[in-house]
């Protein structure tokens, strides 16, 4: 078990399958990571999402609209790059709270005969995504497609995007 304090005097305790946050050095000090960032916005989005819908929303369209705000939450991210990559990252965001399964579901099963306001929202939650992600990017002073930029991924995976 590892235990991290922050600056504001609380702490957070992390089992043996979880990772700390790295501090970053150098010229990324003080730049939170942004796979921390991307999961931060989508696990907010989740909490609004069934704190304020989920007894209106069948599972199905639940689970499709997380999916659609991943997408729209990693294009400014991932968009341009390889399509395997920008899915795999909404893949991972969904895997914060969802089985394997219910992943795949809500990336490939579109919900048939949604409620009409549902079917407009599909569309909403992915562009408040996007601006989302793009307001991340600038704060994060992150590339946009194409820059060379190291990544902290959920797991402990790190993995690097972009040109070389």
């Amino acid at each position: 078990m590892t235990t991290v304090v922050d600056l504001s005097g609380g702490e957070r305790r992390y089992g043996p399958a979880e990772t700390p946050p790295v501090e970053r050095k150098g010229a990324d000090a003080g730049r939170r990571d942004t796979s921390a960032a991307l999961e931060t916005a989508f696990l907010s989005f989740l909490q609004t999402l069934e704190e304020r819908y989920a007894d209106r929303l069948l599972p199905k369209e639940f689970d499709h609209l997380a999916a659609c705000f991943a997408l729209g939450l990693t294009t400014p991210f991932y968009g341009k790059s390889d399509p395997g990559r920008h899915l795999d990252m909404c893949r991972r965001l969904l895997a914060l709270r969802f089985s394997a399964e219910r992943v795949r579901r809500a990336l490939e099963d579109v919900p048939q005969e949604p409620q009409p306001w549902v079917l407009k929202a599909f569309e909403a939650v992915e562009q408040l995504g996007l601006r989302n992600g793009e307001r991340l990017r600038e704060m994060e002073g992150a590339p946009a497609d194409g820059g060379a930029h190291s990544w902290k991924l959920p797991g402990g995976f790190r993995e690097k995007v972009g040109k070389e």
